[in-house]
């Protein structure tokens, strides 16, 4: 399965400055001994385990192709005298021949239709297979097929080779391998250590959706030109909708949602570092020193947990698919 967020994270409160009330003053002010800090602890990353790309033709037609109409029947020229008997032979053997070769077509023939006597059954057993491996089950596993079950289904292995083709190609994606780089980050700090790793990320995900789209786009058009009895279409279509369409639309939503969470996260990092007198980190809380700077932290952070939320989100369909 492609890298997923974690659908909970820790609600932090709005950050506030303490205040002390002075009696001989009279009038409020700053409490030094407790600054005002905010904690947040940012949602991590982790990877759950969805090549070549397989397009699908249906079963072989029953009957060979190019079978002649009539049959090729060699005449001699009728002469008389001693030829006669040689040139009637030649007629003889001729058509001895292409009886022959009818014979052997028949035979041809007759082998072919027995050999898709097998349909019915490889039909059944793929049928079998979706019904009780993809669609009874609660995970949206994509389970591999063995040498047996390839030769029990025939020709209807390479239908499901193309829901195998692009749950491979999502695992095998580089957005896989920027977020698996990413799924211990979980503090502000730690982000900021990944800063590099980060960015890449933010750079990639653009492309990310049209990959995904894509590889839904190319699964499409293979399942389109396939050619299937509708007691089978019907088990197909959905078994191609839960392993593939609904995992497609899941992806299309996540990703720029992640984008703007960690594009937000920047954003509140950047503000960090360029006022080191005013914010600063101490573990995973923000802490700040003036209004100013207190008031500019929360709206970022307000900002951030949405985006946030939004990740939540679409990780909870997706762990619900997933199982």
């Amino acid at each position: 399965m492609p890298p997923s967020t974690p659908s909970s994270y820790p609600q932090p409160q709005p950050a506030t400055i303490g205040y002390k009330r002075n009696p001989n003053a009279g009038r409020g002010r700053l409490n030094n001994h407790r600054p005002p800090h905010r904690n947040f602890v940012l949602p991590h990353s982790h990877r759950r385990g969805t090549g070549c790309w397989g397009y699908a033709t249906a079963p072989s037609a029953c009957l060979p192709d190019g079978a002649p109409s009539h049959l090729p029947i060699h005449s001699a020229a009728r002469i008389p005298g001693r030829f006669h008997l040689r040139d009637t032979m030649l007629d003889i053997a001729s058509r001895r021949a292409a009886l022959t070769r009818l014979g052997a077509l028949s035979l041809g023939a007759a082998l072919t239709l027995n050999g898709c006597s097998s349909e019915p059954g490889e039909r059944k057993a793929f049928i079998e297979f979706l019904q009780t491996r993809v669609l009874n089950t609660q995970r949206a596993a994509v389970p591999k097929l063995n040498e047996q079950q390839r030769k029990a289904f025939g020709a209807y292995a390479a239908h499901y080779d193309i829901i195998t083709a692009f749950n491979q190609e999502m695992n095998e994606a580089p957005l896989t391998r920027m977020m698996t780089a990413l799924q211990n980050t979980r503090t502000l700090p730690q982000l900021i250590a990944k800063r590099t790793q980060v960015n890449e990320l933010l750079a990639h995900l653009p492309q990310a959706q049209q990959e995904v789209q894509a590889r839904l786009d190319r699964a499409n058009a293979a399942k389109k030109a396939l050619t299937q009895p509708d007691d089978l279409r019907v088990v197909y279509d959905a078994a191609f909708d839960k392993l593939v369409t609904q995992l497609a639309a899941l992806m299309l939503q996540l990703l720029p949602a992640t984008q703007g969470m960690l594009a937000a996260t920047m954003e509140l990092v950047t503000y960090v570092e360029q006022n080191p007198k005013e914010v600063s980190f101490v573990g995973s809380n923000v802490q700040a020193t003036t209004q100013a700077s207190l008031d500019k932290v929360n709206v970022l952070l307000k900002k951030l947990e949405t985006e946030a939320a939004a990740v939540a989100k679409m990780e909870t369909a997706l762990r619900k698919l997933a199982g």
